[in-house]
């Protein structure tokens, strides 16, 4: 009867533990009390390692961190390490920062394998300490085999409870890990809401995806728009400006002086502490969810491109050649496709280690075309052109009468071409940089 009521449906793990618990007490206490001592063992032991789990596990993640990096960067600037001949320092420190990385899994991987094992050690401790106090109980008459039966079955039902969860904290301690690294690629968003229970199952038939309705810009408004890095809160202060449609606008001044800061604020890419954004004269409430295509694109000054054709890279899913023969023709790229062997089907590489600088820059550039936005952001995606190359891409860019630029630059060329010019000087708008370029043109005459 004891042992169906420990057993009963809908008990818990705990539950049943502590119904053992009272019926080996009640049999037996010495050798329940034996049994309870290997118990706190575990329950001791588990809460010492813990913190140096997540320590082994916070060291191991930072050295993978540092591996990876440094991978990425040697893809990213393989024309500087064959030009320095720097090919064997680098390998020599990937060797370093990889075996940094094996050292500090090895310590994590063996720290948590070491506690499990030492957990299930006291297990069966646990169960010698039962069989040794038995023999000379049953000598006595006092302990019978069944009663022996029955401890040897509680015995592994009350040490698995703090072995599960001695396995399950060390687990918590590493996954805790995992959390604050995500947390802090999404500052906006808290760790508890990263980790909230929510259904997990696909539905059979997804969604298709909802295309955003293209509203035709007429003017986008930038009102007292201050936005700062949270690290070194250098930024941008009380940006004013407005972007008629089919204008361009070219940010300038001098390094460090917030330029990129300004198109990431606007585009919602790093968050505003004050001002407002206004589309068609209607406040936009969330810019990193409304300026997207087919309202806005954006060429950061580094592009990114996978390790996937450059059909593929251009596209991203959308099939349709002519909005891809146009882009390309935009982004003055489709002689470099017609020179390469496989056209667009040429595999540009890991990071587009392939391309040269300018190819990667101008494939950027035509991804974004492909979308036919309305508003097109650029940071500073001429730097690495020749100037024949880069007054072509101006030429065709500003040919699209209906698109409106937003562009990084420092060269006269392009700041020639503007209609709108933006100074900026560490995070402030310099006076009389909102210039009209024929005002401009006037005031030099």
């Amino acid at each position: 009867m004891t042992s169906s009521a420990s057993s009963r449906p809908g008990c818990t793990l705990r539950e049943r533990s502590h119904c053992s618990m009272v019926i080996m007490v009640s049999i037996e206490p010495v050798i329940a009390i034996a049994v309870v001592l290997p118990l706190l063992a575990v329950v001791v032991a588990t809460r010492l390692v813990t913190g140096r789990i997540r320590e082994n596990r916070a060291t191991f993640r930072r050295a993978s961190a540092a591996v990876t990096s440094l991978l990425g960067e040697m893809f990213g600037a393989i024309v500087a390490v064959k030009s320095a001949q720097a090919g064997s320092g680098i390998l020599e420190r990937l060797a370093r920062s990889n075996e940094s990385r094996r050292r500090a899994g090895l310590r994590d991987e063996l720290l948590t394998r070491l506690l499990g094992t030492f957990n299930r050690a006291t297990m069966d401790m646990s169960v010698g300490i039962v069989l040794l106090l038995a023999v000379p109980a049953m000598h006595g008459g006092d302990f019978t085999v069944g009663e022996l039966a029955l401890f040897v079955t509680y015995v592994g039902r009350l040490v698995w409870l703090p072995v599960y969860g001695g396995r399950l904290l060390a687990k918590q301690r590493q996954a805790a890990v995992a959390v604050e690294r995500m947390a802090a690629l999404l500052p906006q968003t808290s760790p508890t809401t990263l980790v909230a229970h929510r259904p997990i199952g696909v539905p059979e038939s997804p969604a298709p995806i909802e295309r955003l309705e293209k509203r035709a810009m007429e003017c986008l408004t930038v009102s007292g728009l201050t936005a700062t890095h949270p690290n070194s809160g250098r930024g941008i202060h009380d940006v004013s400006l407005v972007l008629e449609r089919g204008t361009f606008t070219v940010v300038t001044g001098p390094a460090g002086a917030g330029k990129t800061t300004l198109l990431r604020a606007i585009l919602g890419l790093l968050p505003a502490h004050a001002g407002m954004l206004s589309w068609n004269g209607v406040a936009v409430d969330d810019a990193a969810e409304f300026l997207v295509p087919p309202r806005s694109a954006f060429v950061p000054q580094v592009p990114r491109l996978f390790s996937e054709s450059l059909r593929d890279n251009l596209t991203l899913g959308v099939h349709d050649p002519t909005e891809l023969t146009q882009a390309t023709r935009t982004a003055v790229l489709d002689q470099d496709i017609a020179a390469m062997p496989d056209g667009l089907d040429t595999e540009v590489g890991a990071r587009g280690v392939r391309l040269s600088g300018g190819q990667a820059q101008r494939a950027a550039i035509a991804r974004a075309l492909v979308p036919l936005s309305e508003l097109l952001v650029l940071d500073d995606v001429s730097s690495a052109l020749d100037v024949e190359t880069e007054r072509r891409l101006w030429d065709q860019l500003q040919a699209r009468v209906d698109q409106t630029l937003l562009v990084v630059s420092n060269r006269p060329a392009t700041i020639a071409r503007a209609d709108q010019v933006v100074r900026l000087d560490h995070g402030w708008v310099q006076p009389r940089s909102l210039v009209l370029h024929a005002a401009a043109d006037g005031d030099a005459a």
